[in-house]
């Protein structure tokens, strides 16, 4: 399976090509001067180098003087432009403008008013590694104004969205903002207050029933290492099948199946949520449907994207994961681990991903600061296997684990036929995390329109 990450940077003797950086004859595009040598140019273009000569060999020596310059491609031969300059005086600038920050000459070439607004999106769609077009721009702006009041965490989180992949109008984006963001390290509290929910003598026994199967439920979504690969797995099923089924998913299988006596957890969690809210009990009510918009938004990034995306198609889920109580503490200690998988493009609904042929990435955060990703490639029954680690001492441990997880995999038929293990930090794409706006000038930065 190809899965795709950022495009690379050309060095500057690779052909450039369609693929590269999408050039054609006659195109007008706008670059930086490197350097002037003999009959040939080196040029910046949207931050790649490239090599290029003049169709008129005249004009090379009015580029020496010049940091910038705009062009149309007359010819692509091999490794090289032909370029024809294009004389100043209409829609390009030579110099950055004020405070050396292009982003106002990008929005006038985009023919765009350059207000704070969408100065912002600018950076915070460069900072995302977003193609930057009008269209982005529009439908980023146009989704903004639809909430009224808005600053840069809205945008952000707008720009994270359409970097996903993910449907972007005012509803997402304030779906997005207002899930909780922490919902599995607040499971065990929440937890708790389910149980001494389900043993209130002074309750509705429906509602006792409705907090029983609710409290079941979450517990049996919760992994706990330690067991024999066989009951592990079994456990990690019953985690995804109850943390992966969708409240709307649930209401269908109910209308179309009709209800049986256990009860889907999110249908649960819901109408014991609005028995609390018209009762009385708020602090619960909330702490219910905080954790509820939580595995809302994981069910919304689980959309199949619109479009195409760098990163290839993914199903992501965090599980909560419960490791063993040290001595100083008062209780286990619950971390999500996050979970993605390959899916198909252009598989069917119910079979989105092939498992004989994917890619599956288990990230969990041992404690803060340290983090341990597990990447498998599964071809068949044979695994190449990824490890990375955060930091020096847990990739040691690791190593020392590692003939663990060889065997755990062999159990269940698969062969490790390569491995590696590795100190750097985690990949986390896919996740829903808006980027800061890009606070580099952009005098680097070329768009030709």
């Amino acid at each position: 399976m190809n899965i795709q990450g950022p495009l690379p940077v050309l060095p500057t003797q690779q052909r450039v090509d369609d693929s590269s950086l999408a050039l054609r004859v006659n195109q007008r595009i706008a670059g930086e001067i490197l350097h002037v040598n003999g009959e040939q140019v080196n040029l910046s273009l949207q931050g790649v180098q490239v090599v290029a000569r003049m169709a008129n060999p005249d004009q090379l020596a009015s580029l020496a003087n010049r940091r910038y310059a705009q062009f149309v491609i007359r010819d692509i031969q091999g490794q090289t432009l032909v370029l024809q300059l294009v004389e100043p005086g209409k829609s390009f600038q030579t110099a950055p403008p004020v405070g050396n920050d292009l982003s106002t000459a990008i929005l006038a070439s985009m023919h765009l008013p350059a207000d704070t607004e969408n100065m912002l999106l600018v950076r915070l769609v460069i900072g995302q590694r977003l193609a930057l077009n009008p269209q982005t721009l529009q439908e980023l702006r146009q989704a903004l104004d639809g909430l009224g009041a808005w600053g840069e965490s809205e945008a952000r989180m707008a720009v994270a969205l359409k970097q996903a992949g993910l449907p972007l109008d005012p509803a997402t984006i304030q779906l997005a903002m207002h899930s909780g963001q922490n919902s599995i390290q607040e499971l065990p509290q929440l937890l708790v207050q389910l149980y001494n929910l389900s043993t209130d003598a002074g309750l509705p026994p429906s509602v006792q029933e409705m907090a029983r199967q609710a409290v079941n439920g979450l517990v049996s979504g919760i992994l706990r290492p330690g067991s024999d690969p066989a009951a592990l797995g079994s456990n990690f099923q019953q985690a995804v099948q109850t943390l992966g089924q969708s409240l709307e998913n649930a209401l269908v299988q109910i209308l179309s199946q009709g209800e049986s006596a256990d009860t889907p957890v999110p249908l649960a969690l819901a109408r014991l949520q609005s028995w609390l809210s018209h009762n009385g009990r708020q602090p619960l009510a909330q702490s219910i449907d905080h954790f509820m918009q939580g595995a809302r938004l994981a069910h919304f990034s689980n959309t199949p994207p619109e479009s195409p995306t760098p990163r290839g198609d993914w199903l992501h889920l965090d599980v909560p994961i419960q490791f063993p109580r040290n001595p100083d503490q008062s209780q286990p200690e619950t971390q999500p681990l996050h979970f993605k998988v390959a899916r198909r493009s252009g598989a069917p609904e119910d079979q989105p991903v092939d498992p004989a042929y994917t890619n599956l990435v288990l990230q969990v955060d041992i404690q803060p600061g340290e983090t341990l990703q597990v990447d498998l490639s599964i071809v068949a029954q044979h695994i190449k296997a990824d490890v990375t680690a955060s930091t020096r001492s847990l990739a040691e441990l690791a190593q020392a684990g590692f003939p663990d997880l060889r065997a755990g995999l062999s159990a269940l038929g698969y062969q490790v036929v390569n491995s590696h293990i590795s100190v750097g930090q985690p990949d986390t794409s896919g996740r829903l995390e808006p980027r800061p706006a890009l606070q580099a000038p952009l005098h680097s930065i070329d768009v030709g329109i």
